[in-house]
């Protein structure tokens, strides 16, 4: 699984949880790179594919809070293809670890 995708898995679990409730800010992008340990660039794409997801929203010089809950959000073009990329990506991985194996055994 790419780290970024841990970043969001993560993140997204402790909204849906509560633990990171509406309006709540999200720490630091140096912090999470700490916490996660990745570089900035991880980070920032894990928090893009949040935003695109509709979780968080981003203020300039304010920070990234997490969204208030909407019904009906009707996912957008972007975040579709985002989500298409990640399982591309996923499915990938799982068919080289396959072929690795079929070739070892």
């Amino acid at each position: 699984m790419p780290k970024y995708q841990v970043i969001v898995d993560a993140l997204r679990a402790r909204i849906t949880t509560g633990a990171l409730p509406a309006g709540t800010q999200l720490p630091t992008k140096a912090a999470l790179m700490t916490e996660f340990g990745v570089a900035v660039n991880t980070v920032e794409r894990a928090l893009t594919a949040l935003r695109e997801q509709g979780l968080i929203e981003s203020f300039q010089g304010s920070g990234t809070f997490v969204r208030a809950a909407t019904e009906n959000v009707a996912p957008t073009i972007e975040s579709l293809a985002a989500q298409v990329a990640d399982l591309s990506t996923r499915v990938e991985a799982l068919e080289q670890q396959r072929t690795i194996a079929i070739d070892q055994g």
